[in-house]
């Protein structure tokens, strides 16, 4: 009987637990674990999602965990809902946005998608071993994400609307087009002037006018 050996680069190296965070890129090989803790000892206790993750900055292995705002990023991004199976066939990279004029409330963060390289497939069958020896054991059901999901379903076809447009438009308009409420587009609209997709918005607030970048 022959066996397949996992080159020396690639045998599986644990780092610490990490919070997803700016411009971490990691390859998500488990199944959703989701629990409730609070940050701080004082604050409310908040939904978090843990994954087992081939980091590929680092070239390790380890747990990373994330909240509700980064688990609609993703699935804005195309990644599909848990439950997951297998691994996921793509990286996530997270990008988050500075505050232009507003120093305080959360920041925007969004996900691009990225191609893992197939010699990294040796990693995932020893790589989860370790991560059941490890006690994680994941919960996720079906729409666990179902609130993330129908948003980013939402926002995703604000901004196909919004990408086609030429020239100037307003927050009406989109409206029409989608048939998603004010609050919704308004914020949409935010969004995609934070990523860059929108030029800064000009005119009066009843007169705001938005142009794609």
């Amino acid at each position: 009987m022959t066996t397949t050996s996992i080159p020396d680069a690639l045998i599986p190296v644990l780092q610490n637990d990490k919070h997803l965070r700016n411009d971490d890129s990691v390859w998500i090989l488990t199944d959703v674990e989701a629990y409730d803790s609070s940050f701080y000892g004082y604050s409310d206790p908040q939904l978090l999602f843990k994954v087992g993750v081939y980091d590929l900055i680092t070239k390790r292995i380890g747990f990373a965990t994330f909240g509700k705002d980064m688990a609609y990023s993703m699935l804005k991004a195309g990644l599909a809902p848990p439950p997951w199976k297998t691994p996921q066939p793509l990286g996530v990279t997270l990008h988050r946005h500075a505050h232009d004029d507003e120093p305080k409330g959360r920041y925007l963060t969004t996900a691009t998608l990225v191609p893992i390289e197939p010699l990294l497939h040796s990693v995932v069958a020893p790589a989860r071993a370790i991560f059941v020896a490890m006690k994680h054991w994941p919960n996720a059901y079906l729409g666990i994400w179902e609130e993330q999901e129908k948003r980013a379903t939402r926002d995703n076809a604000i901004e196909c609307a919004v990408l086609q447009i030429v020239g100037l438009f307003s927050a009406g308009d989109i409206r029409k087009a989608c048939g998603a409420s004010a609050a919704e587009v308004t914020l949409a609209l935010k969004k995609l002037v934070a990523e860059g997709k929108l030029l800064p918005p000009t005119g009066t607030k009843r007169g705001t006018k938005y142009r794609v970048a």
